[in-house]
């Protein structure tokens, strides 16, 4: 994964969260999970960690089959900190590392699914011994707090409006479903979107690079997605940020 800016990191793991929470039916907070990413990767400037698509520090135990990335890491027991070198787990992509964090969580930390609000949720993935730091719950608190996180990226509302590309390519579609035949061909688009698309090595795609902005006519919910009428087809808001 390449090196982001810190003002940038959060956005940049956003549709990947997004997305597996909303698989999982919204049992977490977008705003814990990324504020947890932010704390445990120096908002994605380690490099080793990064580089590992580790986005969370879980220590990799006998039971785990995965890659693996060893480091140093800070530790408090009984009030003394410590540091020691141990054994992570790596990823081949940030989507399969917010996959196995959520499946972590489900299986070992249920107290802290559904709950009223961000600091309870990670008060109780505190007390089932996700950290050992006695801060970690302000420390997350802090980074959601500061970063108006909650607005940002839990009170998610699709309504009629402008928005802005928020993933590297995303396509239009003809339709509100999720098929290979209705993708838009380049000759279908606008010619503003035209301007705006992925293209590699002089292959004209149909997909809205990332910063694209958008105006969206028309709200769907269709194959387990919210979709946007734009001139041009249809788009996954999912992958955008409200403008």
């Amino acid at each position: 994964m390449e090196v982001v800016t810190k003002s940038k990191y959060a956005d940049k793991i956003f549709n990947s969260v997004n997305k597996i929470n909303k698989e999982n039916g919204y049992q977490l907070y977008n705003s814990i999970i990324i504020a947890q990413s932010v704390l445990e990767t120096g908002w994605g400037q380690s490099e080793i960690m990064m580089k590992a698509n580790a986005l969370f520090g879980i220590k990799a135990g006998s039971g785990w089959k995965g890659k693996v990335y060893s480091s140093y890491t800070n530790e408090v027991y009984d009030g003394v900190e410590s540091t020691e070198y141990a054994t992570f787990r790596a990823y081949n992509s940030i989507e399969e590392s917010v996959k196995d964090y959520y499946k972590l969580i489900i299986n070992n930390y249920k107290k802290a699914l559904n709950c009223d609000s961000q600091e309870e949720s990670i008060s109780e993935i505190k007390k089932g011994g996700y950290a050992t730091d006695p801060k970690y719950v302000s420390k997350i608190m802090s980074i959601i707090n500061a970063n108006d996180f909650i607005n940002k990226y839990d009170n998610i509302e699709y309504t009629i409006g402008h928005y802005v590309v928020n993933t590297d390519v995303l396509t239009v579609r003809s339709t509100t479903k999720i098929e290979d035949d209705n993708w838009l061909r380049y000759s279908q688009l606008t010619s503003n979107a035209q301007k705006q698309i992925y293209d590699k090595v002089g292959y004209k795609a149909n997909g809205l690079v990332k910063g694209v902005e958008c105006d969206v006519s028309e709200i769907v919910v269709s194959d387990g997605y919210t979709w946007g009428k734009i001139p041009s087809g249809w788009i996954a808001l999912e992958y955008c940020m409200k403008g």
